[in-house]
Order: structure tokens, then sequence, then C-alpha cells
């Protein structure tokens, strides 16, 4: 049964898994929650693909529950000041949306996968546009906080790293000084797991 078995990982590693990933990307269901909705050629899809499977720094992971394909991790490995960190988009496979496996996947990802693979990384980071509430409830599901940072919307993944360092208090003094609450906001809700 798909709601008992765990959830594994594999890294992608051929043009069949871009082509699956990219069905699942392409997808109006999961579409609609990208900031950026543009439709990408599949060329230009297999391309990029390729170029991240040679980055040792970028990690495309394919989940499966039960040998069935359930959604795609990607995740991206920098350091800040000292600290590193992993910038983390999931997505599943659109007929399985609204079954609980995301929450399951980003915490398989967060609990098991991450620590035994990247013991470095000191946070994950995810980016969610604020009227994204399916995402944000399901990185909450997984144990990821939303950041102080939801009120202005930094633009900067690594701005978010620097500031997650520091005492809530320093951090929102910097957030004033860097986006005034005059500006406008890019309405984006950045979530932490530590």
């Amino acid at each position: 049964m798909v709601e008992r078995s765990p959830i594994l990982f594999r890294a992608a590693t051929s043009d069949d898994d871009a082509r699956l990933v990219y069905r699942w990307r392409t997808d109006p269901r999961t579409m609609r929650f990208f900031f950026d909705r543009t439709v990408i050629p599949l060329e230009a899809h297999l391309a990029w693909f390729r170029r991240v499977l040679t980055d040792p720094n970028e990690f495309v992971l394919l989940a499966s529950v039960a040998a069935q394909p359930i959604g795609v991790v990607r995740c991206s490995v920098f350091a800040e000041n000292g600290q590193t960190f992993a910038q983390v988009g999931p997505y599943l496979d659109p007929d399985l949306q609204g079954q609980g496996l995301g929450s399951r996947m980003l915490s398989a990802f967060a609990q098991m996968w991450c620590p035994a693979q990247l013991p470095h990384v000191h946070t994950l980071i995810a980016k969610i546009a604020a009227d994204n509430q399916r995402s944000q409830i399901c990185f909450a599901r997984a144990g990821f906080t939303a950041t102080p940072l939801q009120v202005w919307g930094m633009h900067c993944i690594r701005a978010v790293a620097r500031l997650v360092m520091l005492p809530p208090a320093d951090a929102q003094a910097q957030i004033a000084r860097a986006c005034p609450p005059d500006q406008v906001c890019d309405h984006t809700v950045y979530v932490v797991r530590k």
C-alpha cells in the first residue's frame, strides 16, 4: 500500500528521467504553483537537465513509493558566511497531488536523504509564492518554518541564508534596511528547516 511504503530517492541520470520530470513540470496542474509559468521547450529542458547533472552542487532526485515514481526534488547547495545551505524545489506527479505525498516526500528528503548524502548542509531553504497555500502547508507538515521575510519578500536566496543565521531582532532590522515597508514586495514566502 502506497501510504505505508517508504519513499525512496535516486539520482536522475538519463534523458528518460528528464522527459518524466518535463512532463510533470509542464503540466498545468503543476505550473500553476511556479513563479515562472513559461513552458520551456523540451530541447532546452534536456540541455539544462544534462548541464545540471554534471554540477556537483546540484541534485535532481526522483522519489518513488513502491517502485512508482511520485515526484522530484531539486536541491542546489551553496555556502554563505561559513555555513552550507540547500535550496529545495519539489513537485509531484500531478496525478498524485492532494494525497499528502508532497509533505511525506519532503520529510523523507529532509530527515533521511539529506543527512546521509549532504551532512554538511546546515539549513534547507525554499521559496514559495505567497498565494500558494498548498505548498506552504506541505512544507509546514514537513517541518519547515516560515521566516519573517515573508512580509518583505527578499529576492535573493543568499540574502535569506544570511538573515536566517541572525537572531530574529537583528534579522528584522536588516530586512527593514534592505526593503522598507513602502517598497513593493515580490509576494514570496521563504521557509527554512534547520
